[in-house]
Parts: structure tokens; sequence; C-alpha cells
């Protein structure tokens, strides 16, 4: 992908990428480089800055931008991260701050008028928060700034430090208080870390008997994550049920190659992963296969159909939602 900033090209390659030769930008990052000596000198003759690099646990998301300010959105352990830079006159980029600690939950800047200035649109939910708007105001970050750097500090260390008010948010479908969102990890059989998202009541008793539901797909590069869902809230939470969200392989949670590592001759791994996450719930007590229900849609149905035949003795319940099964014919099928 390409896009102009300012003075600027922001590049970011979906392949490794060796604009000058003995030099390799992984795929997922995000370069930048002078506009006008790549459009008029070529690539090889540019001078390319690494906003991000991607690594095991980290990935981009997208960017948005202010006037004077880039709000680059990263996913860092499948959490969300907000960094901000500022758009020097020069075209380079001068980071200033950001989220200190990675959060569970999702989130989206847009501006207010990029032209004009440094406000934007904060949108965020989480699993047990609705979609709520915000009105923020990078411009800030220069008062901010002075007062962090007289009390010793260096730099922003939250994106909620930018809020100037609460616009409006979609109302509350089922009662959250005394929920808590936790990510856990799994080890899968050949010893890869499966995160996974536990929604649960902050005093779960650890005795098994908490009905679960376990969710997974696992595949086309889609990542699962912090949502507001109201069903599960109002049909399972609310009546004492945990819920959880399995970030197998083959999904898109840590970039290209978490997918990848799952697909074809290794699709096997994904089923691995979603076995390895359901008996972590069982061997740190909050389930039992009695009490726990798997849930899967699609490319999850059929990862459904490979727990019922793979594993039928670790689960009470199996809803296998608009499967693809006969994986030699579906094509013919379409």
């Amino acid at each position: 992908t390409v896009a102009f900033l300012g003075k600027s090209i922001i590049i970011g390659p979906r392949t490794d990428w060796e604009p000058i030769p003995g030099t390799v930008y992984k795929s997922g990052s995000i370069l930048y480089t002078d506009a006008e000596t790549f459009l008029t000198k070529g690539k090889e003759q540019s001078t390319y800055r690494v906003l991000f690099e991607p690594t095991e646990k980290t990935s981009y998301r997208t960017y948005s931008t202010t006037k004077n300010y880039l709000i680059l959105s990263i996913s860092e352990n499948i959490l969300s991260k907000l960094l901000f830079y500022k758009i020097l006159d020069n075209g380079t980029l001068e980071y200033v701050g950001g989220d200190k600690e990675a959060k569970i939950e999702a989130h989206s800047c847009s501006s207010v008028d990029v032209y004009e200035d440094d406000r934007f649109w904060f949108r965020k939910s989480s699993y047990t928060q609705p979609s709520t708007l915000y009105l923020a105001d990078l411009s800030k970050i220069e008062s901010d700034l002075s007062k962090i750097e007289s009390e010793g500090g260096t730099c922003i260390e939250s994106c909620d430090d930018f809020i100037v008010e609460k616009m409006r948010s979609l109302p509350d479908m089922y009662e959250a208080a005394g929920l808590t969102a936790t990510q856990k990890i799994a080890i899968s059989k050949d010893g890869t870390e499966v995160p996974y998202f536990l929604v649960a009541k902050k005093d779960i008793v650890l005795d098994g008997n908490t009905p679960t539901l376990l969710y997974g797909y696992g595949g086309f590069q889609i990542s699962l994550g912090p949502s507001y869902n109201a069903m599960v809230g109002k049909g399972w939470l609310e009546r004492g049920g945990a819920y959880v969200d399995a970030n197998i392989r083959g999904g898109g949670e840590f970039g290209p190659a978490w997918h990848k590592s799952a697909i074809k001759a290794n699709k096997n791994k994904s089923y691995e992963d979603f076995i390895a996450v359901a008996e972590h719930l069982i061997d740190t007590n909050i389930c039992k296969p009695e009490t726990l229900a798997i849930e899967g849609g699609s490319n999850g149905g059929l990862l459904m159909g490979n727990m019922y035949t793979m594993r039928p003795d670790l689960f009470g319940a199996i809803h296998c939602a608009v499967p693809l099964l006969d994986m030699k014919r579906y094509h013919t099928l379409l």
C-alpha cells in the first residue's frame, strides 16, 4: 500500500521488499520516504525510515492523521495500542508518546478536519463496553508534554490523555457489572503459545462448573478480539456463564505468518490450537467437558466438524454453523 503524507510517501509492503540491493524490509512494515526523491529519482535513490516493523507478537493495523500528527494503531500480543507522531516541517515523523500498556479493547481514530486542526473522533469498545464515541484533540500534546517533562517524564503514556468530551454511546444491552476480560495462554501440541480471551465474573469459582462457551474461527487472516456482543452478554454472561475467544493459527492475530502457519498441509495446527485452549480451560478449572460448549461458523464450522471427529470427549455441546465440511468437493458446490 502507498499513500502521500505531506512531503512524504508512506509505504506498507505486503511481502518482503528490497528497494535497494541488500536492504530488505519485512512484510507488514510501515516505511516512509521523501516523495519528491522517490518520484523523480526512483526507489533505489531514496532513503527510507521505518515507522513500524512487525515482530512475532506485534502487527500493524492502520494509521490516521490530523493536521500536524500521525496516529499509528498496532496490535501487541493481540491487544490494542496507539502511538503518536508529530509531522515535522521536513517531512520526518517524531515520536511524542502513546499507550504505555496495550489494552483489551477495540478502537478507531478519524480526523475531524485533517486540513484545519488536530481534533479527531476516537471510538472504542470492549467485551463489556458498547461502542462509545469521544472527541479528542492532539494539540493538547504540546501543553501536556511541557507538564510531563517538568515532572521528570518524557512522553505521553495514554491515548485517553487527549479525550476532550464523551459524545455518545450505544446503550448497554446487558449487565456487565462484575465482569472482567483477561488474556490467557495455552500451549499447543507443537509448543506454540496460543492466546485466548476469557470474559467471566471477577469472582468466578474455579470448580469446573461454570458453563463456558468457546468460540473459534482460525482462517482467512481474520482476527478475533474485543467486541461488544449483546447476544452473548444477555444470553450467556448475564446468566453466569464464561465466554472465550480462541486466537488460533490461521487467523490474522499476529500478521501474515500466523495465518500462513496453518493453511493447506498445516491446517491441522488450527485444530490443535483450539484443542489446547479447551484443555487449558479444563486444566485451570474454569470448566469441565460437561460444562464446555464450542461454537464456530463457516470456516469455524469446519473447525467444529474437526472437533467433533477428533475430540468428542472434550466437549459437552457443539454448535456447528454453516460449515464447509466436504473439503474435497465444496468448490464444485458453489
